[in-house]
């Protein structure tokens, strides 16, 4: 990869330096592999296949295609093993959406990173978190989100990378689900004390309008 070009991409979204000094050199288990007589390429962990080693970009595109993405929904891919489905998605989704790619291991970056997600990372609202070292950094963003622009969670399982660490999905996506509703149910609190306080606003405002003037009182000030 040009070090100019991920200095300027750190430049702009400077977490992803920490997974770069965390990376270790040497590690193999995770390894980008190509299709026979395609440009297709699939991830496979020590020899296991994460995905179809036939056809995965039909495969990717089989999984986003049955669903409807919402310019307002915030989506979530959980486990790279389908590189095609960083891809189909980023050509989906416009850019400054909100687009996150979560994988169980940091390692998964060397065999990704040139191909598939540095190209992701350049364009605006993509963001990768990786790994249980540095999860604090994906509970901090979303936490940042302004909520009042988004629907819903879209969420894209890559089914083989979830399989190898279960729990860490599993709970991931439990904590994420909660802290959207948790922020969605404060918006509607905010929403609902707003609308009753310019309700009872509007009923002060026409109830002193309507109220005789009290015009022996200014007389009785004045001495009159």
């Amino acid at each position: 990869m040009s070090l100019i070009n991920l200095e300027e991409l750190i430049s702009k979204k400077p977490y992803l330096k920490l997974y770069f000094q965390g990376l270790k050199e040497g590690s193999d288990s995770f390894t980008l592999n190509q299709v026979k007589q395609k440009e297709e390429y699939y991830v496979s962990h020590n020899g296991k296949n994460l995905t179809s080693s036939i056809a995965p970009l039909t495969s990717s595109l089989r999984m986003v295609g049955e669903t409807k993405i919402r310019n307002t929904d915030l989506v979530i891919v959980l486990g790279l093993g389908n590189p095609h489905l960083i891809q189909t998605l980023n050509e989906k989704i416009l850019p400054n959406q909100t687009l996150i790619f979560i994988d169980a291991s940091e390692e998964i970056l060397s065999c990704l990173w040139e191909k598939f997600l540095h190209p992701a990372m350049e364009i605006p609202g993509r963001h990768l978190f990786l790994g249980e070292r540095l999860l604090h950094l994906l509970w901090g963003y979303i936490e940042s989100l302004p909520i009042e622009r988004l629907s819903g969670i879209k969420f894209y399982r890559n089914q083989p990378s979830i399989q190898l660490h279960p729990e860490f999905y599993r709970d991931l996506e439990e904590k994420i689900n909660k802290l959207f509703s948790s922020k969605m149910s404060d918006l509607l609190t905010k929403f609902e004390f707003e609308r009753i306080w310019v309700r009872n606003s509007i009923s002060n405002l026409i109830q002193f309008h309507s109220s005789p003037t009290p015009t022996f009182k200014f007389k009785e000030c004045l001495g009159v």
